[in-house]
């Protein structure tokens, strides 16, 4: 049994793996003790293996080499972006440059639906990558997410924002909810337009979105979307289980980026 750990800006994702996806969970790290946030797990057996995808401060990856070892004596695998894995191609000149989750969100995605992709990671930051048929990353988009967004202004200003997940009118009466509406549209725009773009040259391709905004954001996008909350962990189980037996725990591939 594999241990999965998912690590974003903000949160720690967890789950199982042996041979399909098994229940994990989710807590908050940002703004909270490395330790802390390990200790309070809810993990009571021991794994065969920990594999780990972040794109966190170095500091957590140093509290979770130090938390394996002491808890199970483990030393993690550590994930990068590569130029190939699991069928996809990656676009980037230096492959590990582009964010780990957004590489094994497209990984997962291609696998789901062994054609071209459009993958939406909509957190910390909002993240747009698209595989082409073949395979082949076509490149992606970063911009800020929604709760950024919103906090951006809360720093400069004397607005505040509503709840992320209200369905948006077009208009508001007030400034909290034109801050809210606003920024919603602004994000939903953005993913609605790149789609449109991109299908003019794929017009077979199956839309994901993932992320801590996905389930508020899915309802609210044109067309028909797959919601895949684990999707990075999916991509995260399919690199674990292609490099079996080909990385050990001290080889230079597995330690932290």
């Amino acid at each position: 049994m594999k241990l999965l750990f998912d690590i974003g800006n903000t949160r720690l994702k967890w789950a199982w793996w042996d041979q399909t996806l098994q229940s994990g969970g989710a807590r908050v790290h940002a703004g909270h003790s490395p330790q802390a946030v390990l200790e309070a797990l809810e993990l009571e057996r021991k794994p065969a293996e920990l594999w780990v995808a972040s794109v966190a401060a170095p500091a957590l990856h140093a509290a979770i080499e130090g938390w394996a070892q002491t808890r199970w004596g483990l030393v993690p695998h550590w994930v990068s972006s590569g130029a190939a894995a699991c069928g996809v191609r990656n676009a980037y000149a230096q492959p590990a440059r582009l964010g780990v989750d957004r590489w094994l969100a497209m990984i997962a995605a291609y696998r789901r639906a062994r054609g071209a992709v459009f993958v939406v990671d909509a957190g910390t930051a909002l993240t747009i990558d698209v595989v082409g048929a073949g395979g082949q990353h076509c490149g992606g988009l970063i911009a800020p997410g929604l709760a950024t967004q919103r906090q951006s202004l809360r720093q400069v200003t004397q607005v505040r924002a509503g709840d992320p997940a209200q369905a948006p009118g077009w208009l508001g009466i007030d400034t909290d909810t034109a801050v809210s509406w606003g920024t919603l549209h602004g994000v939903l725009g953005l993913i609605d337009r790149v789609l449109a773009g991109i299908r003019r040259e794929h017009a077979a391709i199956t839309p994901f979105i993932t992320g801590g905004d996905a389930a508020a954001l899915q309802p609210l996008l044109a067309g028909e979307w797959l919601l895949a909350p684990d999707l990075v962990l999916e991509g995260l189980a399919c690199v674990a289980s292609e490099s079996k037996g080909s990385w050990g725990p001290h080889d230079s591939r597995g330690r932290p980026p």
